[in-house]
């Protein structure tokens, strides 16, 4: 118990002071720099983890930079100077003992019989000395264990705090309704298409929040304010905005921060973390959807009219909300009226360099708190002052430097025994420590082996009788990547429940088998649009085993997003025959049909009446006119140069870009006279993509 107590203690100590370091530099560098947000978002983020990775290191590597201590234990007090004067005072023991022995008996003394020294010789000394010792050491204990006990209970009771509040949060979100149809659905799933977000993202809306919330790895929850107070711009905004939380797992590291702010409360600079974590992560969204969408104008309306919404009181909990700070919603406007927009973020090796850096430093030159090795065998072996040690136990031991340690002379005094286990103590401690720094004789390696137990116990759990627990091992198969659950998983893919249905079509997708392709086209026809979605998703891993009559009929489908997802389909086949029904989603109602079928017939080389194409040329949706734009590049004999150089002013800057690239593979006369025109344009993009287009040819 004492050994693990000074081992926590220690380990705390030296995260405090790691984290203290690491904290510290991560506020000077956002206070007195001009970094971009997200490096100093980055600089946060490490710095909130940093101290449990280091402390850990440190201690596991036996890493002591300089200013590193130890916590004072057993061997500490059996090596006090105050115990060695007394030893230097008793003298040579086999001496005092002879001097001694004759003085008291005036016979020899019969062979084996033990001459033991007078207690007013060395024991009232000795005595007191390890009463003056052991008071101390036992006060230390009992310090050490309190602090740890402590902390323990602080930290467990402000732990279940912010889990009760959680459920608190489950609970006022409980009755929020899965958003199935009308716009907004249509718009989520166009996004996550832009920006290849692959997992589906579930979209609720409920009427107890004034303010969208992102929601753990996959839901964006909105009020029900949201669906008729915003306009279509605003709306893309919003789920912009809270698809990057998604994106950047803004949620998790909210949940990681504020447990670690309860955890170790006694690090006042882990909430100083959480809240600039939580400061970046609005800015960085806002930039995001603002890059998105095209404009930060309509985020910024969107995020006045969440203002005057907000009357209901802050979910009680840090989530990756759009107004839960709501002192940033101001700053936060103005940065989207003024078109301000963070740097690029880091690349993933510099990312990972810097970090290792940064951490590999602080383990290096941190100081660490040590707890002594020689305490579990000084406990064991090695006894205080006053008790004599017996002759079988004591042993010839060997110091460090391979000499031999004296051994008792018979009929030493209990002083001279103490002096030699103390010796044998530190020679163990010293051969212990020299044990703990020789490299591993060898390293084993994690079998990425499926484990056919853990295999067969979910496939038998997705007969279970409760459909949240078949629902979480479909879930688990599919992330496992498990072919082997392949059969199991095609024979429950007509589950009553729609969840289940929906948690297997995605499971299958996940492993990638061939073998699952009947059951996901059966599923195409399920009722649910959900199930059907998700179906036609996971049969895009298998575009190469489809034929193209298997997929049209659902073009059809009453879900857009289905629709979509199944004209995109149809392009990854690459079967011509699908252009006359691509063609007549042309006209669809859903602009991401519309963008989706446009893309496809791009894809199969599909040749478009060119009314049709000035038609989409003209689109009221800025995403479908950059695929025709995309389209036209594929098909130059169809292009209307004139039209294409009034799409230099559109109102999209995404559009703006696509009309100059198209006419820079557009070889023309006219095409390189609009060119030159689009040097004088107002947008610096435009021009700047002109003058590389005119070096270019």
């Amino acid at each position: 118990m004492e050994t693990i107590t000074k081992m926590a203690l220690a380990w705390l100590l030296t995260y405090a002071i790691h984290s203290t370091v690491l904290l510290s530099a991560a506020w000077l560098v956002s206070r007195f720099t001009r970094l971009s947000i997200h490096t100093v978002d980055f600089i946060w983020k490490v710095a909130l983890i940093g101290g449990l990775v280091t402390s850990s290191v440190q201690l596991a590597l036996d890493v002591r930079p300089s200013g590193s201590f130890a916590l004072q234990s057993v061997s500490s007090v059996v090596s006090d100077p105050s115990i060695e004067a007394v030893n230097s005072d008793i003298g040579h023991p086999a001496a005092a003992i002879d001097d001694h022995a004759t003085s008291v008996s005036d016979g020899p003394a019969t062979p084996g019989s033990a001459i033991t020294p007078s207690s007013d010789l060395v024991a009232p000394s000795v005595a007191a000395n390890a009463e003056d010792v052991s008071a101390p050491f036992i006060s230390r204990v009992m310090i050490e264990r309190f602090l740890v006990i402590g902390w323990a209970f602080i930290a467990l009771m402000l732990a279940l705090t912010y889990t009760a509040r959680r459920l608190m949060l489950v609970g006022r979100l409980a009755n929020r309704q899965h958003i199935t149809d009308g716009a907004l659905p249509a718009m989520l799933d166009a996004l996550c298409r832009t920006v290849g977000f692959r997992s589906h993202v579930a979209l609720t809306s409920v009427n107890t929040i004034s303010s969208p919330v992102a929601l753990g790895l996959r839901e964006i929850c909105v009020p029900e304010a949201a669906l008729t107070e915003l306009t279509t711009d605003e709306q893309r905004g919003l789920l912009a905005h809270e698809l990057a939380h998604l994106a950047r797992r803004d949620p998790v590291w909210l949940d990681m921060a504020s447990i670690m702010e309860r955890v170790f409360f006694f690090q006042p600079l882990n909430r100083l973390a959480r809240r600039e974590i939580q400061r970046n992560a609005e800015f960085l969204c806002d930039d995001w959807a603002a890059e998105r969408t095209g404009n930060g104008l309509p985020l910024a309306h969107c995020l006045a009219r969440v203002a005057e919404w907000i009357e209901a009181s802050p979910l009680g909990v840090p989530v990756a909300g759009m107004a839960e700070q709501r002192s940033l919603l101001v700053t936060r406007i103005a940065r989207l009226i003024e078109g301000k927009r963070t740097g690029s973020p880091l690349s993933r090796a510099l990312t990972i360099g810097a970090g290792t850096v940064m951490l590999a430093t602080v383990v290096a030159a941190a100081p660490a708190v040590r707890t002594s090795n020689a305490l579990i065998q000084s406990s064991a072996e090695t006894p205080l002052l006053g008790n004599p040690v017996s002759e079988n136990r004591l042993q010839q031991p060997v110091d460090t430097d391979g000499e031999n340690l004296p051994t008792p002379q018979s009929g030493a005094t209990d002083t001279s025994r103490e002096r030699l286990e103390a010796a044998k103590a530190k020679a163990l401690v010293n051969l212990a420590l020299q044990e703990n720094r020789k490299p591993a004789d060898h390293q084993g390696k994690q079998s990425l082996v499926e484990d056919p137990a853990v295999i067969a116990a979910l496939i038998d759990r997705l007969r279970d009788s409760d459909a949240s627990v078949r629902r979480a091992a479909a879930n688990a198969l599919g992330n496992l990547e498990s072919k082997t659950a392949v059969p199991a998983l095609m024979a429950i893919i007509g589950d009553a429940n729609k969840e289940v249905r929906q948690a297997v079509c995605e499971a299958l997708g996940n492993i990638g088998d061939a073998r699952a392709v009947p059951a996901l086209t059966r599923a195409l026809r399920d009722a649910v649009p959900e199930v059907r979605h998700q179906a036609i998703e996971a049969l895009s891993e298998f575009a190469d085993e489809l034929d193209a009559n298997q997929i049209t009929p659902f073009i059809q489908d009453s879900r857009p997003a289905v629709r979509a997802k199944a004209a995109e389909l149809l392009g990854e086949i690459g079967d011509r025959s699908a252009a006359s029904a691509l063609q007549n989603l042309l006209g669809d109602t859903s602009p991401e049909v519309r963008t989706a079928a446009l893309e496809s017939l791009c894809e199969i080389k599909a040749v478009l009446p060119a009314r049709e194409v000035t038609a989409l040329l003209t689109d009221g949706v800025a995403d479908v006119r950059r695929a025709a734009l995309e389209y036209v590049k594929e098909q130059p004999s169809l292009a209307d140069v004139s039209l294409i150089q009034k799409m230099l002013e559109d109102s999209d800057g995404h559009v703006r870009e696509q009309a100059v690239e198209t006419l820079a593979e557009l070889r023309s006369t006219e095409a390189r006279t609009a060119l030159r025109g689009a040097l004088t344009s107002t947008d610096p993009v435009v021009r700047r993509r002109a003058a590389e287009a005119l070096g270019n040819r």
